[in-house]
This record gives C-alpha cells, structure tokens and sequence, in this order.
C-alpha cells in the first residue's frame, strides 16, 4: 500500500494482459519521450505489421479453421498495427503532425471500443484490432523463440499441461 500514485482499470475481458501493457507502454512514451526510443519503437511497429502472419489452426473438428475468419483476423491486426503506428507519430510530433496525442488518445484506442480515427488508411481501428496486433506480435515472438519459452509452460498451471507452445498460441494467444 502506498507503493503506486495511481491505477489504471483495465477491462477483464480476456484482453487485460495486452491492454495493461499497451497503456503503460503509451503513457510512459508521452510522459518521458525519446527520441531514441521513437526511432526504435516507430520502425519495429512497422517491422512487426509488416511480418504479421497466422499459422493455420485446426478446428474443433480436426479441419483447417476458415481462411476467411483468419484474413478477418489478420486484416483487424493490420488496422491496429496501423493505428498505434498513427498514435505514435502523433506522440512524438513525426511527419507534422498538427496535434498531439495525449492520454484522451490513449483511452480511445486501447481502453474503449469506440472506433478511433485514422485518416491515412481511410478506415477506422478499434481497440480490439490494436488489441489483436498485439496477440499476433506476441505469439510471433513465442513461435520464433520457442526454445526460450518453452520450458516456462509447465509452471503456467493445469490448462497448459501437455500443451505445445504451437497449441498455447493457437489456443490462447492468436485467438
């Protein structure tokens, strides 16, 4: 008690993990930029969106989930890579930006569900599709070092015993 000046309530719909992490992400850019930081965090956005992919999932029976339910989810991940891309260049001034992003921006991108503009893609992103980019950027990182994660799944509890880190992602992470 005592420890933190303030909290930040975060939806407990599944998404909390990502959520939290993109809020307190966000807030400490605008609270403390950098432009070393900006730099690194600006081009690995775009990296990330540009190497988003899914790895084909089996349904419930056995059978390739749909192609077109993955696209959907792919296509979402996209609007929010794009989206927090816009956020940050807001954040840090990039390509003119005329007004700056601030925590009201914040709020409107990661913590509610109301659409968020995006004028250069003409389309508009949710906090679920940011939200989305995160979950494929972190089960990309799972899948490509899975020799460094792996040996945490058994302390991950029950649900996650005899589990691939594969089926964890397919599972829990991309869902």
């Amino acid at each position: 008690e005592g420890d933190f000046t303030h909290f930040r309530r975060v939806a407990g719909d599944g998404n909390c993990f990502y959520r939290a992490f993109l809020f307190a992400l966000l807030e400490h850019i605008l609270s403390a930029p950098s432009p070393t930081l900006c730099t690194r965090l600006h081009r690995r956005c775009r990296e990330l969106a540009a190497g988003l992919t899914l790895q084909p999932r089996q349904s419930a029976g056995g059978a390739d989930a749909p192609a077109q339910q993955q696209q959907q989810q792919l296509a979402s991940a996209l609007r929010g890579g794009r989206a927090l891309e816009q956020l940050l260049k807001r954040a840090w001034f990039l390509d003119d930006v005329e007004e700056p992003a601030d925590v009201a921006d914040l709020e409107a991108l990661i913590g509610q569900r109301r659409p968020a503009p995006q004028p250069e893609a003409g389309t508009t992103a949710t906090s679920d599709d940011v939200v989305q980019f995160a979950r494929l950027v972190a089960a990309g990182e799972l899948r490509g070092k899975e020799g460094v994660y792996a040996p945490f799944i058994n302390g991950c509890g029950s649900d996650y015993r005899d589990l691939t880190l594969a089926a964890i992602c397919e599972q829990h992470v991309e869902r």
